[in-house]
């Protein structure tokens, strides 16, 4: 093996629909996808809002149903320019070999310990693509240099946490996890390299084409060279990073009043409608996991649908105005009272504003359905930006700080055009789930149904799914209730990792489905058996602990040859 497959004529790609917005281009040759990959880069289809490239494959997805019909047309009259040869950066990343899994990795591979140590070192590692998590770079052999082919399955259940700087093997690839996060690959030892730093001006440390060696404990990474086969600048290798922004103001937002955290619940969080179209940096979307509760909030105080507002889990939270503020909630929300010196002067009602005079106190109780409520606040709340974004993803750990007791929120002026800018879209009410109670949630099949035949997608939707206590932000766990059989493969290996849409349906060995919410992977590497639609997101992301979930197909796309 001396290099990616080969330069020279650029294949077309096969296609097929992920939902209703996502379209999945499909490769046989690592060139042809790097040179789609740049041309669709550097030309976006119309409608497009973001790409993601992984192992085989480039997912497009769109605005709407209609602009994806239309990319296939847009597609067919592209004829992308081979990619040119040239010197790629070397970047050397020390490596303590002390995985968990390290014996067992081992003995998967059919190597000792120490055999598939001078093999991973030997190796060097072409940087693939980005996904999964923001600097989480998927790397395969560029020359195996005499080494054996190290191949380990995923685990049969993904952790719920991996520490940041694990260093792991899954299928023929390695990768280092650039903060703490959920994940199924094999761990196999760990580096004090930070892998990502918003802070530097190229925040990953590897960028698509690096050359990547691993080498047995060495205090810094090096970069030796860069040329053309690096698609951004290089980065300083060795610079420090900062921690995520705290919610405070940038330094032009005017600040007009001030509300005390006085608690939070389980957890509240800073959250807007995320950051779009940074998926090829492995940076998800996030934002607030019920855009339609978010958006019902901003609407009653006259914000823009998407600006920033308090995400509150279950309720139980008090917040106390320093300054006088109109406020409003959304989503599932508790009784809510407004209290003025230990007393109740009235109830906080949803979907309208409110005054909270200065001095005053709301109180938010415990919500018996649904998970999610969002209180906004009339000019929106202040936090830095990220990326484009004032939210917190909790997967990768950019955005605000989750809130705590005693913070301080900062409200912004309400900016121009304010209800002006406010989503069209009626907000209309639903019965939010309830724990021990069915919801029924509308899917399409697919892309990876076939992982599990037709029986295996009755079984699918005929089964009762309960919400797993595991469950978060990430992606509600399911599993299946009152003794039901989990989903069973028809096919053998391992998929090649590729994008990933919130709403996917992602099915591990275990058989037991993960429906992926706001802060999902960029990427992953377990096959999807369906999307959910993206109108029941809405009650996706507010299934509690407990609840349970039955789902219904709407429309069952088929595969397209040829672009």
């Amino acid at each position: 093996m001396s290099g990616p497959a080969g330069l020279g004529a650029v294949a077309r790609p096969r296609m097929m629909r992920v939902g209703f917005s996502g379209l999945l281009l499909e490769f046989d040759d690592t060139a042809s996808r790097m040179a789609w990959n740049r041309e669709i880069q550097r030309d976006p289809v119309d409608g497009m809002v973001d790409a993601v490239m992984a192992a085989q494959s480039i997912l497009l997805t769109f605005v709407d149903p209609v602009a994806l019909m239309l990319a296939g047309m847009s597609l067919q009259g592209r004829e992308p320019e081979p990619l040119a040869e040239g010197a790629a950066r070397l970047v050397t990343i020390p490596v303590v070999y002390d995985g968990e899994d390290l014996a067992h990795a081992a003995e998967l591979a059919g190597l000792s310990v120490d055999a598939l140590i001078d093999a991973h070192t030997r190796i060097d590692w072409l940087a693939d693509f980005a996904g999964f998590a923001p600097g989480f770079m998927y790397l395969k052999p560029r020359d195996l240099k005499g080494a054996p082919v190290i191949e380990v399955p995923r685990r049969d259940s993904p952790r719920t946490r991996v520490p940041e700087g694990s260093v792991a093997l899954a299928g023929q690839q390695s990768a280092v996890y650039p903060q703490p996060t959920p994940g199924g690959w094999q761990l196999i030892g760990s580096t004090a390299e930070r892998m990502w730093d918003v802070d530097r001006e190229q925040p990953s440390l590897l960028v698509p084409g690096d050359t990547v060696r691993f080498e047995a404990v060495r205090e810094h990474a090096t970069v030796t060279s860069a040329g053309a086969g690096a698609d951004a600048g290089a980065a300083d290798a060795t610079s420090s990073g900062a921690d995520a922004a705290d919610a405070t103001a940038d330094a032009n937002d005017a600040v007009v009043a001030r509300i005390v955290v006085d608690a939070t619940g389980p957890q509240a969080l800073i959250q807007d409608v995320g950051r779009p179209a940074v998926g090829s940096l492995g940076v998800g979307q996030a934002g607030a996991a019920d855009v339609w509760g978010l958006a019902e909030a901003n609407n009653a105080v006259g914000n823009h649908a998407g600006a920033a507002a308090v995400e509150f889990l279950l309720g139980n939270a008090k917040f106390t105005a320093q300054d006088d503020v109109t406020l409003a909630l959304g989503g599932a929300v508790g009784p809510a009272q407004i209290m003025q010196d230990g007393n109740s002067v009235g109830e906080a009602p949803v979907g309208e504003a409110f005054e909270l005079a200065a001095g005053a106190t709301l109180q938010i109780g415990f919500t018996t359905e649904g998970m999610r409520g969002y209180l906004a606040v009339k000019g929106g709340f202040a936090a830095e930006e990220v990326l484009g974004s004032r939210s917190t993803d909790t997967m990768s750990g950019l955005g605000p700080k989750p809130l705590a007791a005693g913070d301080v929120l900062e409200v912004l002026a309400l900016a121009d055009g304010g209800a002006e800018a406010q989503t069209d879209d009626v907000i209309e009410p639903v019965e939010y789930p309830i724990a021990g109670e069915v919801t029924v949630l509308r899917y399409s099949p697919g892309p990876r149904d076939d992982w599990f035949g037709p029986e295996g997608l009755e079984h699918f939707e005929e089964a009762v799914w309960e919400v797993s206590t595991e469950s978060n932000r990430v992606g509600a766990r399911l599993k299946p209730a009152d003794g039901a059989e989990p989903l069973h493969r028809i096919r053998s290996g391992e998929l090649a990792t590729e994008g990933m849409v919130t709403g996917a349906l992602q099915v591990p060995p275990n058989g037991e489905p993960v429906l992926f919410l706001a802060d999902h992977p960029v990427t992953g590497g377990y096959p999807v058996i369906g999307v959910v639609l993206e109108a029941d997101i809405r009650l996706a992301a507010q299934l509690p602990p407990g609840s349970l979930v039955q789902f219904e197909r709407v429309v069952q796309f088929e595969r397209v040859s040829g672009v």
